[in-house]
């Protein structure tokens, strides 16, 4: 009998395009980072520094740590940023280009939920009175934004989703800075830290936060214990650290 006939070898399928891949040029210098948008407690894991050609998979959020030495022409880049990737953290940290007008191009990030502002020395009150539109956001630190006093902070009564408010360093709030932070009554955490006009009157503003449940006054030194026995009594489910 003869041996049957061998077949032709198979070429391997080629390996189709995801329709579901979005692929553009980031160009904020920086790192973009990733996770399973169903797993908020995983790691952030690193897609690609920037400047780069990245691909965003769906099913993912994005974090984008823009790098301190970005220039104030790199940072206008902000304003296409939301049409290109689905930012849920945005790290500005100890970025000495950011003033106010960068902070006004990020009217577009609706989904936008942490807002990383730490040492950003430029920023004012004009510059927080632009984050009112951010609905989502859930973090915001101004951590040693010393040039922001007050008024912007009355401004963000509409970001009901706020949960968490970094205001150490901020040495130059005024009473109508504490008298805003009653409009943000989903606060559950608070930092005062270094906020030398913070005095015990001030302090019967954040009676009415409700769900506060972490306030740092250390080195505030205006407050007395008698304020602070008062804020309390007034909230006794929240840990007052001094």
């Amino acid at each position: 009998p003869h041996p049957a006939p061998r077949a032709a070898p198979t070429a391997p399928a080629a390996t189709p395009k995801r329709a579901d891949v979005t692929a553009f040029r980031l160009a904020l210098p920086g790192v973009l980072l990733a996770r399973p948008a169903d797993a908020p407690d995983q790691p952030w894991a690193e897609v690609a520094k920037t400047p780069a050609e990245v691909e965003l998979l769906p099913a993912r959020t994005y974090c984008l740590r823009v790098k301190e030495e970005v220039t104030e022409a790199e940072l206008e880049g902000l304003a296409a940023l939301p049409h290109l990737v689905p930012v849920h953290r945005l790290d500005l940290s100890r970025c000495e280009r950011v003033s106010d007008d960068a902070l006004a191009l990020l009217k577009g990030y609706e989904p936008l939920r942490v807002l990383e502002l730490t040492g950003c020395a430029r920023v004012t009150d004009a510059g927080v009175t632009h984050l009112r539109r951010l609905a989502a956001l859930e973090r915001l630190s101004l951590r040693g934004c010393a040039r922001v006093t007050g008024p912007g902070l009355r401004r963000l009564h509409r970001l009901s989703a706020l949960r968490d408010l970094d205001l150490t360093g901020c040495g130059e709030l005024t009473a109508a800075g504490f008298e805003g932070l009653a409009r943000l009554p989903g606060l559950r955490t608070l930092s005062l830290r270094g906020c030398a006009h913070l005095s015990d009157a001030d302090l019967v503003h954040l009676h009415g936060l409700s769900r506060l449940r972490a306030l740092d006054l250390t080195n505030c030194a205006r407050v007395t214990d008698a304020g602070v026995d008062a804020l309390r009594a007034a909230l006794p489910r929240c840990r007052v650290e001094r």
